[in-house]
């Protein structure tokens, strides 16, 4: 039988928020080595106050990416059973536990970051249960960014749409060197700055095609950073357009192994990769 279940994967990534000291050295790497750790030495229940215990599992590791399941674990002290003779309902001590897995991969060259969401674990919990275990641990800060969908926003720029506010909040990239984002990125780190808020307004429309506007969408589409539009559509209806609302992300049927599951989350990286690289 074929099945029928389904499951979202968000996409996402992950970047070190940068210190001084970082500016004078590849914090790349040093993302990598730190995150990498993290996953590998299951360590995340020890730094964080939580109602559950949570496991790193089933950890397969290459050079170029980490594939592992992440559990929430729920222990239960009681359980409620319902005795059909008696009509009642009874409640009974237990030692069980439930535990919620989601599956993820991490792009140790890249910082990709793919994950399921479960009913049980949403995205936002999952996410700042890693950053904060990380902070604890490391004594360090990285963010994990969902990607904006790239397609909804070209759909913005290419048609006639008058954009009359821009806001970015932007961080500088780690370790993306891609030419789209440089000039943006650059500015950031002459500054060796932590992050960034720029905002462009214009009610009689921004350039669109400029390089300064484009540089700052292309570091905060590719994880950097979010941003905000505001835009006018050809009929005078204003508009807004708010990256974290417009996440990346799928929805598939549940693979039927772990074979299976690595295979599905390396194509959807692969994916990722190629919308992020196409321009237009």
């Amino acid at each position: 039988m074929l099945n029928k279940r389904r499951t979202t994967i968000y996409h996402a990534r992950i970047s070190l928020i940068k210190t001084i000291m970082d500016y004078g050295e590849k914090s790349a790497d040093k993302l990598t080595e730190l995150f990498s750790k993290l996953i590998k030495e299951d360590n995340v229940s020890e730094a964080i106050i939580s109602d559950y215990e949570w496991h790193f599992g089933d950890i397969k590791e290459d050079n170029e990416i980490i594939f592992c399941k992440l559990g929430k674990i729920r222990k239960i002290r009681q359980k409620t059973k319902f005795d059909n003779k008696k009509k009642t309902f009874l409640e009974i001590k237990s030692d069980d536990e439930d535990v919620f897995i989601s599956h993820l991969l991490f792009d140790k060259k890249n910082h990709f970051f793919l994950f399921e969401e479960r009913p049980e674990v949403g995205y936002k919990e999952l996410t700042h249960i890693l950053t904060e275990s990380f902070k604890k641990l490391n004594n360090r800060e990285i963010a994990i960014a969902i990607l904006p969908n790239k397609l909804e926003v070209n759909k913005i720029l290419t048609g006639k749409f008058t954009v009359t506010k821009a806001r970015f909040l932007l961080r500088p990239s780690n370790p993306d060197n891609s030419e789209d984002l440089k000039k943006m990125d650059n500015l950031i780190r002459d500054v060796h700055a932590k992050r960034a808020t720029m905002d462009f307004v214009n009610d009689d429309g921004l350039d669109k095609e400029s390089s300064t506007f484009n540089s700052a969408l292309s570091l905060s589409n590719r994880g950097f950073g979010s941003f905000h539009l505001n835009y006018t559509s050809p009929d005078g209806k204003k508009r807004h357009f708010y990256s974290k609302q417009k996440q990346l992300k799928d929805t598939i049927s549940k693979p039927n192994s772990e074979t299976e599951w690595k295979s599905k989350l390396l194509d959807l990286l692969s994916k990722t990769i190629d919308l992020l690289n196409k321009n237009e």
